[in-house]
């Protein structure tokens, strides 16, 4: 069992593949290590520091319903000995329907399988449940027979899948992307049907809180044109920070099931500053023309305007983005949340501008804005998600619904991964997580324990964030009109929807989107605060609906039966 433990060391990026010029020059990809102890030799008193945020997160989380969001990983003893542990598919839907239920609608209420007996190769049906709700769909407590547990969506596609969560029986805690029907299938391992019984429950253990959005300020600090990137390709990493942080990412899609069950909207988003500290107009951002051809990781100069960088805006009120040119092959790198109160003036995260965004710059094979989704979850308290142990199996990443992993990814690998010393058997390392080092294309989750430490940071070390106003309209309070906030209704929908904003928009547009992003239907609003939208002619599957209003956009998915 891995245990709550996130330590406060600068999370590194670095560079795999070699560059021309000695500054570009291969090195190892995790730094982490080598900063973690700079920082130590620099601020003796750290260790007490982080253990005193630890406390106060693992404190808030015990207190809190994501004490009950976390779920803890078989350990290895349990693995099958049947001989087909290395099984690679999920149970297909082939089972037979036992029961149709209406979802659990309040907190810690739940269903279960008529008689608390469900059989192998037998499913139920739940019917309402909420996109951004996390359902607990368990068989534990129930030994009869060693449970597979399988859940579908109502097209018949894979949402989650789960085997020896609890000894040998199976939970999935999910959160739906899409509100809807789902199946929720019981098997035998491996896959078979019997006539003995086990109980299926469904609990609503979580209901999401307000979305927090977190004021950033870009500090551009550049030698050469080129590194002084547009102003497009900055809003392009904030977008990317959006939707990997807020699950509307499109490759989730492609997850397999096994991981992407237990994915989770993190419930934070972040917006270009709109007013600077002194309280004047800004679109968040600082553009400063330096001297230096480059900075390293160590002496932290691109965060003071005295070493060629640019000073920190206030980090109680606004995130810190630096673009410049790193050297040493690094991606980027972070500040740790405990390391806020001693060090207030280099709280942030620095990413190379050859890593940032999705357009200009941006170099494959990281050129999907994740280079600073992975440093902002160090920034929100994610170690990296094989331990930093160097191999040794015996480290931890803190977050218990994270497997064990050896070390760090590199490319795209082939799912499952089951050569991995820490998590040999199915589904393995879970190299698709943010704080892996796959390749961009790759990543595309975090789960519910990373979102539960993340959102024990936020009403903690960072808890002055969730008041700022850097990104208020003037008049506008925290919350409202930066982001449109809109709810589909009804969600799955067959002939038509209709968009419910929250505020009502003196202007603003909608569009229908595939997950490709190719754009389907775009339609005008004024003066309103809903919107009808004919879906008949679409064909069944999921696309994304997106409000437009005052330069910013929200998105939601939308099922079409």
């Amino acid at each position: 069992m891995k245990h709550l433990l996130a330590f406060s060391f600068v999370g590194v990026l670095s560079a795999a593949s070699g560059w021309s010029t000695p500054a570009r020059a291969q090195t190892h990809r995790c730094g982490s290590v080598e900063a973690y102890a700079h920082r130590l030799q620099n601020h003796p008193a750290l260790d007490s520091i982080r253990q005193a945020g630890e406390q106060r997160r693992t404190e808030w989380l015990d207190r809190s319903i994501w004490g009950k969001r976390v779920p803890v990983y078989a350990p290895a003893e349990l693995v099958k000995s049947s001989g087909a542990e290395g099984i690679q598919s999920l149970c297909g839907f082939d089972n037979t329907l036992l029961a149709t239920l209406a979802a659990p609608t309040t907190l810690n209420q739940s269903i279960t399988a008529p008689g608390n007996c469900i059989s192998g190769g037998e499913y139920i049906t739940v019917t309402n449940m909420v996109a951004g709700n996390i359902y607990l769909v368990s068989t534990c407590g129930a030994n009869a027979f060693d449970t597979q547990l399988s859940i579908y969506d109502a097209n018949q596609v894979a949402q989650g899948h789960n085997d020896d969560y609890c000894g040998s029986q199976s939970a999935i805690l999910f959160n739906p992307r899409v509100s809807g029907t789902y199946h929720m299938l019981v098997d035998e391992y491996n896959c078979q049907t019997n006539n003995l019984c086990a109980n299926l429950k469904v609990e609503l253990v979580y209901q999401p809180r307000a979305v927090i959005t977190i004021p950033t300020v870009v500090h551009v600090v550049y030698s050469t044109p080129t590194e002084n990137i547009s102003q497009a390709q900055i809003q392009s990493q904030i977008d990317a920070l959006n939707e990997d942080f807020r699950r509307t990412n499109t490759n989730i899609a492609t997850t397999p099931a096994a991981f992407r069950g237990g994915s989770d909207d993190v419930l934070i988003e972040f917006c270009l500053a709109e007013f600077d500290p002194q309280g004047n107009p800004s679109n968040g951002i600082v553009r400063k023309s330096t001297n230096q051809n480059s900075f390293n990781i160590f002496n932290n100069g691109v965060k003071f305007d005295s070493q060629g960088g640019s000073n920190a805006w206030d980090p109680n009120r606004y995130l810190n983005l630096w673009v410049c040119d790193i050297s040493g092959g690094i991606l980027g790198y972070a500040q740790f949340p405990d390391e806020l109160t001693s060090s207030p003036s280099t709280d942030g995260v620095v990413i190379d501008y050859q890593y940032f965004g999705r357009i200009g710059t941006a170099t494959a094979p990281y050129n999907l804005g994740r280079t600073a989704t992975h440093e902002v979850g160090h920034w929100l308290g994610l170690k990296h998600i094989w331990g930093d142990d160097n191999g040794s199996c015996n480290g931890s990443d803190g977050v218990q619904d994270t497997p064990n992993q050896d070390d760090e990814t590199s490319g795209c690998p082939s799912f499952p991964v089951t050569n991995d010393a820490c998590s040999p058997n199915y589904p393995g390392p879970m190299f698709y997580n943010y704080m892996d080092y796959s390749s961009d294309a790759c990543l595309s989750m975090f789960t519910v324990g990373q979102a539960g430490i993340m959102d024990a940071v936020m009403f903690n070390e960072r808890n002055a964030l969730r008041t700022s106003n850097g990104c208020a309209q003037s008049g506008i309070g925290l919350g409202e009109a930066r982001v449109p906030r809109f709810a589909l209704i009804p969600n799955p929908a067959r002939e038509t929807v209709e968009v419910h904003l929250d505020y009502r928009v003196s202007r603003g547009q909608v569009r229908l989107t595939d997950l490709s992003g190719r754009t389907l239907q775009t339609h005008d609003m004024e003066e309103t605060d809903r919107l009808s939208l004919s879906v008949q002619t679409l064909s069944k599957g999921i696309y994304l609906v997106w409000v437009d209003s005052q330069g910013r956009s929200g998105v939601h998915r939308l099922q079409v039966d």
